[in-house]
Order: structure tokens, then C-alpha cells, then sequence
């Protein structure tokens, strides 16, 4: 039993209610409910979802926020308590992420001189101090200044980590110059705050 049926019985619908809703029949929706996967238009998964009071991912089927972090902090709590048994697996974890740190930082030189790598570097610094100056109090600012190293430390990890795809854009956007990168994150947020979640639902079900 897929969201859709769940959610239908749970209402005390019938198949009939929710065809007369969308405009189909009800054999559609019939065939909709076995499906184990749900696939359909998004005008339809949307039309759903308002009528359920629920999002389009929970009607789909996908994982709610709540598990996703319920998910994130066990997995938290698991790794603390094996770094705090087993002192050789807190080695492992820092010789990996040495790795992927020297692995980022050898995908970024493919981009630039290794010459430029200093420069990108306090780039970035920069662009967090700038941020950051904006919310926190000049009380704070010993913090970041603290913890700037290890933001780059972690950008070179995240790009050792990522695939070709995402590597080549992420590796190519460190290495545009401060305004530039200012564009695109401008860009990609006016995006976001534009469609929120539903531009890549709605073309995802579209493609169904």
C-alpha cells in the first residue's frame, strides 16, 4: 500500500472522491494505489498533497524531515560512542578525511595553478568572515578566526568526496573570483526562494 491509499483510507475517502477531485477516473486512481512507487503529473501529486495536508515528498512516498533527522543525530550518537570506545577508530576517521583533504585539494589544483591554491584559499576565509561579520558580535570574531582553517579543511574534504559532475562545478566555482561567486550564490538563491522544493518535484513527476 503506497502514501496515496494510506492516505485515502485514512481520510475515509473513496476512490470515487479522489477521481472526482483530479478529474479522472477511477480506475486511474486504482491502478495509481498499486503502484509501488507512486508516479504521476505533478499537477496531480499537488492537487493531492493540499487536499491530504501533506507535502508532495510525503505523498510521494519519500522520507520526512523528521526521520531524515532522527536518522542524522543516531548516526551522531553512534559515532561519538565508538570514538569514545575504540581510540584506534578515531585514527581511521582522521586518516580518511586526511585523505579526501588531500584528495579535494589535488582536484582543485586541476582547476588552477597549485601557485593559486593559497590565493582561493583566503578567498573563501574572506567570503565566511564577510558573512559572518554580518550576524555575529565583534565579540565572537576570535571564534572564526579559529575555525577558518577547518573550513577549508572541510571544502577539501567535500570535494574529494563528491562525484565528477558536482566535483567539476564545485571545484569551478572556487576558483571565480569574489564577485563572481557572490553572482552565483545570489543566483542559485533567488532560485531557491522562486520554486523552494517544487521546481525539481515537478519535474521529476513530469517525467513520469
Amino acid at each position: 500500500m503506497n502514501k496515496l491509499q494510506e492516505l485515502r483510507k485514512s481520510k475515509g475517502d473513496t476512490q470515487k472522491t479522489l477521481a472526482e477531485l483530479l478529474g479522472v477516473s477511477e480506475m486511474t486512481i486504482s491502478r495509481w494505489e498499486k503502484e509501488k512507487e507512486l508516479k504521476i503529473k505533478y499537477e496531480y501529486t499537488q492537487k493531492l498533497a493540499d487536499y491530504f495536508g501533506v507535502s508532495v515528498g510525503y505523498l510521494l512516498g519519500h522520507e520526512d524531515y523528521k526521520t531524515i533527522q532522527n536518522d542524522a543525530f543516531d548516526s551522531y550518537r553512534n559515532m561519538a560512542k565508538l570514538l569514545r570506545t575504540n581510540p584506534d577508530f578515531k585514527n581511521i576517521i582522521s586518516e580518511y578525511d586526511e585523505t579526501n583533504r588531500k584528495n579535494g585539494k589535488l582536484d582543485l589544483s586541476f582547476f588552477v595553478q597549485a601557485e593559486s591554491l593559497p590565493i582561493i584559499e583566503q578567498d573563501i576565509k574572506d567570503l565566511i568572515l564577510e558573512e559572518w561579520e554580518k550576524t555575529q558580535p565583534e565579540d565572537d570574531y576570535e571564534e572564526i578566526y579559529g575555525t577558518l582553517s577547518d573550513n577549508i579543511s572541510r571544502i577539501y574534504i567535500a570535494l574529494g568526496q563528491l562525484p565528477i559532475l558536482f566535483k567539476d562545478f564545485f571545484g569551478s566555482f572556487l576558483t571565480l573570483s569574489t564577485s563572481d561567486k557572490k553572482i552565483v550564490m545570489q543566483l542559485v538563491n533567488s532560485l531557491y526562494e522562486k520554486n523552494k522544493d517544487i521546481g525539481i518535484i515537478k519535474e521529476y513527476t513530469d517525467k513520469k
